[in-house]
């Protein structure tokens, strides 16, 4: 990949095109059942724009052409050609299951095909093409949801954000199942924006129902807990946030 990718930058002591060609050419020829070899093929592919070569994996197995996928996704968005990679999402179906487990292929491709949808306003597709099940075995793409979540909810977008979120709990929920240890002060920041969400929805029961355990959690941290009794003490007079509070003239 190294290689690759500063012969296509024309690096100082970088191979040339041709060497990388065929190191991806013997790389496939060799390992042909490792299918992390269609990685660098894919990459290949979007580096050099090169559509005759490398071969797309026909013929074998969906596994093989995912990190085909994968590596041709990463290839696309390094030069920055996201409409590229949408339409790819659009087109092919292989593509759009990239979401779906978040282990090998997908956990390399899902962040960049979820960041790509994100940006480009489609958030309804971004969430629901990242499953539960990706969230909970992927920390890359439970950190890539939460933060473009965040981006949102920072600018006010809470009906972008919450499905957002929300999503990214239930993975967390699953993680836990699974016995894979999800650091505490992560859920709670979650937790405490799904909250705000709802917040600032006009949804105070629901959000106070998320807030209420997490202001006794946090009876050590005062900083916290201040923050969220605020949180609290807001909805408890009928605003939705801080800023709303006007002190009359």
């Amino acid at each position: 990949i190294v290689h690759l990718v500063n012969s296509a930058n024309q690096a100082e002591s970088a191979l040339p095109k041709e060497s990388a060609q065929r190191l991806v050419s013997e790389l496939v020829a060799a390992h042909p059942q490792r299918h992390q070899s269609w990685y660098a093929a894919g990459l290949f592919q979007a580096l050099f724009d090169e559509e005759a070569f490398p071969p797309q994996p026909a013929g074998t197995s969906d596994n093989a052409r995912r990190w085909y996928l994968a590596g041709n996704i990463a290839g696309l968005l390094r030069r920055h050609r996201d409409a590229e990679v949408l339409a790819l999402f659009d087109a092919d179906p292989v593509c759009r299951q990239l979401g779906n487990d978040g282990i090998g292929a997908s956990a390399e491709a899902a962040p960049h095909l979820l960041g790509a949808l994100w940006e480009a306003g489609r958030y309804a597709e971004a969430v629901a093409f990242v499953s539960p099940k990706a969230v909970a075995a992927s920390p890359r793409i439970g950190r890539r949801l939460f933060g473009l979540a965040s981006n949102s909810l920072l600018l006010r977008e809470f009906g972008t954000a919450r499905p957002a979120f929300d999503r990214l709990r239930n993975g967390l929920d699953i993680a836990d199942e699974q016995g894979h240890p999800v650091p505490d002060d992560f859920i709670r920041m979650v937790e405490r924006r799904q909250a705000h969400c709802r917040r600032l929805a006009g949804e105070f029961d629901a959000a106070k129902s998320i807030l209420t355990p997490l202001i006794d959690e946090e009876a050590e941290d005062e900083s916290l807990r201040s923050m969220l009794l605020t949180d609290v003490a807001l909805m408890d007079a009928g605003w939705r946030e801080l800023a709303d509070v006007v002190l009359p003239e």
